[in-house]
């Protein structure tokens, strides 16, 4: 049985819809329903199976600013499907199949602030072409998206999540141009090493991701004056060299556990974080290494 939104259509003042988590729902009837909802700002259809999703869109009105329609495909939306949507400023299409070849498809989206494209294959997708263009945009995530480099962004974007992809390495200028960036993940992208210079466009970076790599030694040669959420853990380090207050004078929380650093090593480690960073939390457990030794604390 499909949902039928006639049940709802005397609603007229809703401001917020929900219709999401039912994984063997394929369609919503009635959609046209969905256009006498003028105050309507927020729908969440997320973790459904909807194959009417270009339908859908279409009855909604241009006042929308939150659109949430991952897990579901996306079918044959093009530039025309959002072009009225001037005002959303939240769009979340993980999970989709969206068609990745229209470069043009979010021009007209020009308030908006945060894409979530995590989960489709996007290898071969325009980030440039398709994302420069707005203005406004301050968070992307676009994490498991087969991902061999990072996109290029504008210097508006604050927070890029592009976990799970396979990066392999961060090349010098990889974030040169997002030099307002504050929070960074790239957890588990198969980095062998960094290079902590690839940050030195970023000032104002706050939250660094790193975990779940194979990391074997990490040398801050970088100040990171900003920098407050620190995670290192899932690696294989065995030394961490360049750890100092004067280049992390604001450091808040750190993980290091889950790697390869000694017990030896980390004594004195952890007496060095206590001594520099007294108000430092260190979450996960850092005795609680890959290794066999059982570390006295």
């Amino acid at each position: 049985m499909h949902p039928n939104l006639n049940v709802v259509k005397d609603l007229k003042s809703i401001m917020m819809l929900e219709i999401k988590g039912n994984e063997n729902l394929r369609q919503i009837d009635n959609v046209r329903v969905l256009e006498s909802f003028q105050y309507l700002t927020s729908i969440d259809l997320s973790n459904n199976r909807l194959e009417n999703i270009p339908e859908i869109i279409q009855c909604l009105n241009p006042s929308i600013r939150y659109l949430d329609v991952s897990g579901s495909n996306a079918g044959k939306v093009n530039v025309t499907t959002f072009q009225k949507f001037t005002h959303l400023r939240e769009l979340l299409l993980a999970n989709t199949s969206f068609p990745v070849n229209d470069s043009e498809l979010f021009d007209s989206l020009q308030s908006l602030i945060f894409i979530d494209v995590s989960y489709n294959d996007l290898e071969h997708f325009d980030f440039k072409r398709a994302l420069l263009n707005l203005k406004r945009l301050e968070a992307v995530r676009a994490a498991n998206c087969t991902l061999a480099k990072i996109p290029e962004f504008g210097s508006t974007l604050k927070a890029l999540h592009i976990s799970d992809n396979f990066l392999r390495e961060l090349k010098t200028n990889s974030f040169k141009s997002v030099t307002n960036l504050r929070a960074l993940n790239v957890s588990n992208t198969h980095l062998s090493s960094v290079d902590f210079d690839v940050f030195e466009h970023n000032p104002k970076l706050e939250v660094l991701d790193l975990s779940y790599n194979s990391l074997q030694r990490v040398n801050l040669t970088l100040a990171m004056s900003n920098l407050r959420w620190f995670r290192l853990n899932g690696n294989n380090i065995t030394n961490i060299e360049g750890f100092i207050k004067s280049r992390l004078p604001r450091l808040y929380e750190l993980d290091i556990s889950n790697n390869q650093l000694s017990c030896e090593y980390l004594t004195a480690f952890v007496a060095q974080l206590k001594r520099e960073w007294p108000k430092l939390e260190l979450i996960g457990d850092p005795w609680k290494q890959k290794h066999d030794q059982n570390c006295n604390r």
